[in-house]
């Protein structure tokens, strides 16, 4: 009688899934599935990941190497900070799989004076106006806003 050994298929590309639209500021997950060439979820994938993305801005991830608990997937946290259609790109630090990259929409962060940073690389005219909120004992902001990069 004779032996058949099956290899599981390697990894040629990965699944990268978040929420769109997200937030510029805001921390959001991403998930990565490293996926075979049939996009069966390669569970014993054990290379590394690195994140870029069009936006100069963002706070990735380091890179990351796949262990055997993760099973082919990984959960990870970025935060996108320029608003527009923004990408982020995953690929394999040994360049074994090709390049997969996840597009979304950036949409504007709250903007307050404590937190006016959250619209990086701009310059922020506003004019600002307290009206009651219908219902609420407390008080809203209401803005207008002039936004422009610098």
């Amino acid at each position: 009688t004779a032996i058949l050994t099956i290899a599981p298929a390697p990894a040629t590309h990965f699944s990268v899934a978040a929420a769109s639209p997200q937030t510029a500021g805001g921390a959001f997950s991403v998930t990565v599935t490293a996926l075979d060439a049939s996009n069966a979820t390669v569970t014993g994938y054990t290379g590394t990941v690195h994140f870029t993305s069009s936006d100069g801005l963002a706070v990735l991830p380091g890179d990351y190497t796949f262990n055997g608990a993760d099973a082919g997937v990984h959960v990870f946290s970025a935060t996108l900070n320029t608003a527009g259609a923004r990408t982020v790109t995953v690929t394999d630090a040994a360049g074994r799989t090709t390049n997969r990259t996840y597009s979304l929409t950036i949409g504007f962060g709250k903007w307050s004076p404590a937190n006016g940073s959250k619209l990086p690389n701009t310059t922020t005219t506003v004019a600002l106006t307290w009206y009651p909120h219908a219902g609420a004992s407390g008080y809203r902001w209401c803005a207008a806003a002039s936004i422009s990069k610098s």
